[in-house]
Formats: structure tokens, sequence, C-alpha cells
């Protein structure tokens, strides 16, 4: 339960367009890479966030856990 409440934490401050292609990478899972994840770069907004509203971010993060 501790090790769920500190990656939960640590998955809050996560690059998640690099979360979500490390995650394929390492479970040999290409399925995760979807159109509807696909990460979307605005200059001026937070790279961290890709462009994912809080929805796509809570998807990721669900595939993380």
């Amino acid at each position: 339960m501790k090790d769920l409440v500190f990656l939960e934490r640590a998955l809050d401050d996560a690059h998640f367009p690099a979360l979500l292609v490390s995650l394929s990478h390492i479970t040999g899972n290409i399925d995760q890479l979807r159109d509807d994840l696909k990460p979307v770069y605005d200059f001026f907004a937070d790279g961290r966030l890709g462009g994912y509203s809080e929805a796509q971010q809570a998807q990721v993060k669900a595939l993380a856990l």
C-alpha cells in the first residue's frame, strides 16, 4: 500500500508523453500508443502534460499503475 501511494505521488510529477512511451517500451505493449493519447505540444503550455486533458492524464496514470 505504501508503495502504491509513493507511485501515485510520483505520477503527479510525471512527463506524460515520456511515461506513455516508456510504458510501451518496458511492457512491449504498443497498444498503449493510441491516437487518442497522442501528445499535442503547445509552445506556451506545460510540455510535461503533452496537451493531455485531465481525463487523458487519468488514463495514462491508470496504465502506469
